[in-house]
């Protein structure tokens, strides 16, 4: 990752502290962390994620995965560039 996308973390971490309960939030966190194969803290948001809005949930599943088989599911479902929103 670059520089850039460490300040992304950085500042998504900052608005979890902030909102721990935000759905809108958790895909990006659990996304850039699974890019880091940060899985422990992956996981960690992706079933909060599960619990509190499992329809959103299944749109990021490939987060449940790891290396090339995340890959695949990522590239077969097209959700990578997908982001959510929020003011």
């Amino acid at each position: 990752m670059e520089k850039d996308d460490y300040t992304a973390l950085e500042r998504i971490t900052e608005y979890m502290n902030i909102q721990p309960q935000s759905t809108t939030v958790m895909p990006g966190i659990a996304r850039t962390n699974h890019e880091l194969e940060n899985y422990g803290t992956v996981r960690r948001h992706y079933q909060r994620l599960q619990e509190l809005e499992p329809k959103l949930a299944e749109t990021y599943r490939y987060l449940d995965l790891r290396g090339e088989e995340a890959g695949r599911v990522l590239s077969a479902e097209g959700v990578g560039g997908s982001v959510i929103w929020a003011e």
